[in-house]
């Protein structure tokens, strides 16, 4: 792994860290709104668009899903 750098692992960590605290925003927006699945695809899309390619990509990742769980209507929760 000496192409890529000793600190390789550090970076991947950080990366998965940073999407996660960024899926967060749109997991929350989604949960108010009863679209709980949508927030969890989020938080799993940005960590992982996070670690690969750096924090950037999984900024309009978040973005995107935080958009649509805000248009999406309420769902009713039955119970």
């Amino acid at each position: 792994m000496e192409i890529l750098g000793d600190n390789i692992y550090i970076q991947i960590l950080q990366g998965i860290i940073f999407g996660l605290l960024l899926g967060l925003i749109p997991l929350f927006i989604a949960r108010k709104r009863g679209h709980t699945q949508i927030g969890i695809w989020a938080v799993i899309l940005c960590s992982i668009a996070s670690s690969f390619f750096g924090p950037l990509p999984a900024l309009p990742i978040a973005a995107i899903f935080t958009m649509v769980a805000s248009l999406k209507e309420h769902e009713k929760i039955k119970d």
